[in-house]
């Protein structure tokens, strides 16, 4: 069993609970910041280590099995918390380390981070638990990729709108899986208006419907990173259109309904999918 929707902060390096809506609090000043990154599933139970919880004030994950350390906002509170269970093996994304100063959960390879005690690095020894933070889950099937607009789109209610004219066309595509939990990131939707897959946590994008995307109807999917070890056959070299906010395939930038091509530079997706024969 898991919880979704932790993510990374690209200021402080933490790792904070986006699921709510609420940047929170940052050590390095103003709200946690997502950009376009990894969302991750937090286990509630299991084998690793118990005692970490969700700090109600500055959404940060942090060891309450010592103390309530310190938050950007005085010391934590975990009113609320689950108890959460932090794994040191299996598969997932590796490098997090707790900071004895805060007492909090932070990545390690993008530096050491800004810890909210005296807002200079975290501090940890390398001997301390190398956390893996994973989950796992089913999927939806009836993903198509459409090789005139280079989106992925779900074939289960009707071909949809393609952002080049007409529909949709899934010619020569596997059928690829979308997952509605696991490691990842969520807020991930399902436009009902053109089928098409979108991200949206930023905003509704454009379709090629009038206006923006409607999300109405659709579940909330969880978009694998290439960097995660994934089991089974996965197809990476998927972007985020910054434009209109779809996932397209970087074999070339396609069409977007903002006009144009797509524009990426985005993490690199991975999605489930099955050879055709």
């Amino acid at each position: 069993m898991g919880q979704s929707g932790w993510v990374l902060c690209t200021k402080c390096l933490g790792m904070w609970y986006g699921g709510n809506g609420t940047a929170g609090y940052c050590p390095k000043g103003g709200g946690h910041e997502a950009a376009a990154q990894s969302w991750y599933t937090i286990s509630t139970s299991g084998s690793g280590q118990a005692n970490w919880r969700w700090c109600n004030k500055c959404q940060g994950l942090f060891y309450a099995g010592n103390s309530l350390g310190v938050c950007p906002s005085h010391s934590h509170s975990s009113g609320g918390s689950d108890p959460y269970v932090l794994s040191t093996s299996g598969k997932g994304q590796s490098d997090w380390r707790w900071c004895s100063k805060c007492q909090g959960l932070f990545y390690t390879p993008n530096g050491p981070g800004v810890c909210p005690l005296d807002h200079q690095t975290h501090k940890y020894d390398p001997g301390d638990p190398n956390f893996v933070l994973s989950g796992s889950g089913s999927g939806q099937p009836n993903w198509k990729y459409c090789h005139k607009c280079e989106g992925l789109f779900y074939t289960g209610n009707n071909m949809g709108l393609c952002p080049k004219g007409g529909t949709h066309d899934p010619s020569g595509s596997g059928p690829y899986v979308l997952s509605q939990s696991g490691p990842g990131q969520i807020n991930w939707r399902l436009c009902n208006q053109c089928q098409g897959l979108f991200f949206a946590y930023i905003n509704l994008g454009a379709c090629p419907a009038p206006n923006t995307h409607n999300l109405v109807g659709s579940g909330d999917y969880v978009l694998s990173t290439s960097a995660l070890p994934n089991q089974g056959e996965y197809q990476s070299d998927w972007h985020l259109c910054t434009k209109c906010q779809g996932l397209f395939s970087g074999t070339n930038d396609g069409v977007c309904p903002v006009g144009g091509q797509h524009e990426g530079g985005s993490n690199d997706y991975a999605i489930s999918y099955t050879k055709l024969t």
